[in-house]
């Protein structure tokens, strides 16, 4: 049986280990189908300072669902669980189709190295921009100088009232639940001429720093 593969590699710190993924996808050429199957393998990996080595703890592997063969890993990241209180690793997978719908699948992956699939949802284009994975888990993201957010508490898309140009750092403060603070244009006091500023002042003058 001939076969092709299309592989990702990705690495995540999560308690004290090495987290490594890595997403293959396989098309069987045999008969000229051309079926892909796509399988998430990873490794927890240990350091051991005596040897001066990293140590595989443990493997696991999930077989994609067929709906979301082709797609690639968008993000990574280690954050709470609400229904344990436990940090459990995240992984988001996304597959743009021709007529740039784009879906997604969030999924954890537990201590017992099973994978949940948390969230699934579709939107209209493809994330590019500041996509973050914060406790919840929530999905978070900017389009078009747009803040989005969803979870499976929200049910639906939700689009926060302030403009970002970009964000810089997004995650949970106790008692503030998530902060994110980012970036956004500022405009220039009517009368002022921009070209009075020297250049940095002026790349300050036009930013504002935005916490929501």
């Amino acid at each position: 049986m001939k076969m092709s593969a299309e592989e990702q590699e990705k690495i995540l710190n999560y308690n004290g280990t090495v987290l490594t993924f890595h997403l293959s996808t396989v098309t069987c050429e045999e008969g000229g189908g051309g079926d892909k199957i796509a399988t998430l393998h990873f490794r927890r990996m240990l350091f051991n300072p005596a040897a001066g080595v990293f140590l595989q703890k443990s493997t696991g592997l999930f077989n994609i669902p067929s709906a979301y063969v082709g797609a690639e890993i968008i993000s990574l990241n280690c954050t709470a669980d609400y229904r344990t209180g436990m940090n459990l690793p995240c992984i988001l997978l996304g597959k743009t189709k021709k007529h740039k719908e784009t879906k997604y699948l969030l999924l954890l992956l537990h201590a017992s190295d099973e994978f949940e699939c948390y969230l699934h949802f579709k939107l209209n284009y493809k994330m590019k921009d500041d996509i973050h994975l914060v406790g919840g888990p929530m999905v978070l993201w900017r389009h078009n100088d747009q803040l989005f957010y969803l979870s499976p508490q929200t049910r639906i898309v939700v689009s926060v009232p302030v403009k970002f140009s970009s964000i810089k750092w997004a995650n949970e403060i106790e008692d503030e639940g998530i902060v994110v603070l980012g970036v956004k244009h500022a405009h220039i006091p009517e009368g002022e001429d921009e070209h009075c500023f020297p250049m940095l002042d002026s790349v300050i003058w036009q930013s504002e720093f935005v916490v929501y």
